[in-house]
C-alpha cells in the first residue's frame, strides 16, 4: 500500500465564486423558464474546467464539492461563496461525506495507470488532508460512515477488463480498512494473505458498485450497474440482495431501441429506515418503503437514453431528482406525482451530477463543466 502525505494550508488558495451571474468564468451558463434556478459561477480562469460530481452538507451552511480535476471545494455561507481547501491533479475525486466540521472523507480514483482506487481524508476541517491508495484498475464511488468509527466505502474494478463489485468497511474512523466480510450471494473471495486488506478486494459478478446511503443506524442500501440493490438491516454487518419489485407488472429491464436493456441505478437516498428512493437510466426513480426490500417504480422514459444521476429527499414526502441534459425533477407527495423544474444551459446540455437538500424548499446541485446552481 503506497500511502501518501498531502498537506494542503488553508490558505494555499481562495476562489471567491459570484452567484447567478453570467461572467467570462469557468463552467456554462443558463437559467430555467421558470426561473427556478441561480447558477454560482466560478470567476476563475486559471483552474482547469472539471467536472463536480458530489456535493454534500453538514448543515444548511457548510458543504464541500468534489470533482474529477482533483479538487475539494468548500462553502460556509450556504453556497453563495466557495474556497478552494485542496488539489491533486492527479486524482478523480466523485463523492465526498463530511462527518462533522472536523472529519471529511471523500473517495475515487488516480487519473493515471495503473488507475488506484483514492481516499482522500482529512481530521482538522480541511486544513491538511491524507491521501491513500490501494489497489490497481479500481476506482471507489461512494463514501459514507453512520458515525465517526463505522464507514463504508463502494466502487468497482476492472481486472481482465471486466467490471467487479469491490466494497470496504471500517470500524476504527478510517484507521484500517476491512474488505473481508461477504454481500450474501453475490461476492467471491479473493484472498492473499501476503497483501493488507487494502489490497483483498472481495468481487461481484460484473457489476460496479455506484452508492450506498443509510437511513439510520442499521438500516442501509448499496446501488450499482444492473439494478443492483444490496440492504442491511444490522449496521452493515450483513447484505443482502434483493431483485424484488412489489409491483408484478414493472421489471428490471426496458426495452429501448428494439433492445432490452437493464436499468444501472446511479443514485440512492434513504430518509428512514423504511423510506428510499433510488434513480438511474432511463430516468427510471424507485420507491422503497420497507428498508429496500421491495421497491415500486415511479417514473420511467424508456424512450430517452438519459439517465437521473442523484436523488435527495429532506422528508419522506419532499423529494428532487435530477441527471442527464439538466433534467430535474421534484416532488411533495413522496413521489406520487414529479414536476419538471429542469435546469437549461445556455452552452450544452450538461448533466448534473449530485443534488442535496439544504433545507425546505431550497437545493443545490453541481454537474459538468464545474456547474453550481441553487433553487431560488
Amino acid at each position: 500500500m503506497n500511502r501518501l502525505i498531502v498537506f494542503v494550508a488553508l490558505l494555499f488558495i481562495v476562489v471567491i465564486i459570484s452567484v447567478g451571474c453570467e461572467s467570462d468564468g469557468n463552467g456554462p451558463t443558463g437559467t430555467t423558464s421558470d426561473g427556478r434556478w441561480e447558477q454560482v459561477q466560478l470567476n476563475v480562469d486559471t483552474l482547469p474546467l472539471e467536472n463536480f460530481y458530489s456535493v454534500s452538507f453538514l448543515d444548511e451552511n457548510t458543504g464541500w464539492i468534489v470533482g474529477d480535476a482533483g479538487d475539494i471545494f468548500k462553502t460556509s455561507d450556504g453556497g453563495k461563496t466557495w474556497n478552494l481547501v485542496y488539489r491533486d491533479e492527479n486524482i478523480w475525486l466523485f463523492d465526498v461525506y463530511p462527518i462533522d466540521t472536523n472529519l471529511i472523507w471523500a473517495v475515487g480514483m488516480h487519473g493515471s495507470y495503473p488507475y488506484q482506487a483514492a481516499i482522500v481524508n482529512s481530521v482538522d476541517g480541511g486544513l491538511n488532508w491524507i491521501t491513500t491508495y490501494t489497489g490497481n484498475n479500481a476506482q471507489f464511488r461512494s463514501v459514507k460512515f453512520i458515525d465517526a468509527l463505522n464507514g463504508f466505502i463502494v466502487g468497482g474494478s476492472w481486472p481482465n477488463g471486466g467490471i467487479d463489485s469491490a466494497m470496504m468497511r471500517t470500524i476504527d474512523g478510517g484507521v484500517t480498512w476491512d474488505s473481508t466480510y461477504i454481500l450474501k450471494d453475490r461476492i467471491i473471495a479473493s484472498v492473499d494473505s501476503s497483501v493488507t486488506p487494502w489490497d483483498t478486494v472481495y468481487k461481484n459478478l460484473r457489476v460496479e458498485l455506484n452508492d450506498l446511503d443509510f437511513g439510520g443506524n442499521l438500516s442501509g442500501c448499496i446501488v450499482g450497474t444492473n439494478t443492483t440493490i444490496h440492504v442491511t438491516s444490522d449496521g452493515g454487518f450483513s447484505w443482502t440482495r434483493t431483485d424484488s419489485i412489489a409491483d408484478s407488472s414493472v421489471s428490471y429491464t426496458v426495452t429501448f431501441d428494439g433492445d432490452l436493456r437493464f436499468i444501472n441505478l446511479y443514485g440512492v437516498d434513504m430518509v428512514d429506515d423504511s423510506h428510499g428512493w433510488a434513480v438511474g437510466s432511463f430516468s427510471t426513480i424507485l420507491k422503497t418503503t420497507d428498508g429496500g426490500i421491495t421497491w415500486q417504480r415511479q417514473y420511467v422514459d424508456s424512450t430517452v437514453f438519459s439517465s437521473f444521476r442523484s436523488v435527495s429527499f429532506l422528508d419522506r414526502n419532499n423529494g428532487i431528482a435530477v441527471g442527464d441534459g439538466g433534467k430535474a425533477v421534484i416532488t411533495a407527495d413522496g413521489g406520487s406525482n414529479w414536476e419538471d423544474i429542469s435546469f437549461q444551459s445556455k452552452d450544452a446540455n450538461v448533466a448534473l451530477e449530485d443534488v442535496c437538500y439544504l433545507a425546505a424548499g431550497k437545493y443545490l446541485a453541481v454537474g459538468e463543466d464545474m456547474l453550481i446552481i441553487i433553487s431560488k
